[in-house]
């Protein structure tokens, strides 16, 4: 929110994945130094979490059964995916390339390459001019 009320621009340099890809989008021009990746994956919930999180808050949420935890979890997780695709949408990205992380049914990320976040508007500006350094690496 704050990249967006600033109208900051962004630039990912190396990889940017996950929750990193959403301050990504934040920006008015998104760009990527050369070998930079974005990688993206569709939303997930291992059967270890949701087993934790039923056993801890069942009795405070009132599930009697497994089944009303999952009619909960059914409505939570497509509310998440409404919230992530609008999230793209609003970045101005293309709907179908937001469907697509939402489809995808393996846990690898997806690296989407540079033709492809082009045409998507995930990039808005092509290969980056500007020189991301690490300080102390350059010495400046």
């Amino acid at each position: 929110r704050i990249i967006n009320d600033y109208f900051l621009d962004t630039v990912a340099d190396r990889d940017c994945i996950s929750a990193c890809t959403f301050i990504f989008l934040g920006g008015q021009n998104r760009s990527m130094t050369k070998g930079s990746r974005l990688g993206f994956h569709h939303l997930d919930w291992g059967i270890a979490e949701i087993t934790e999180f039923y056993e801890q808050m069942r009795e405070e949420m009132g599930w009697d059964t497994p089944f009303e935890f999952t009619e909960w979890a059914y409505r939570e997780g497509q509310r998440d995916a409404n919230i992530l695709l609008s999230y793209f949408i609003a970045a101005d990205v293309s709907p179908d390339f937001a469907l697509d992380i939402l489809e995808r049914g393996d846990e690898r990320i997806w690296y989407p390459d540079r033709n492809t976040l082009e045409a998507a508007n995930v990039l808005r500006s092509g290969t980056s001019n500007i020189q991301v350094t690490q300080q102390g690496l350059s010495g400046n």
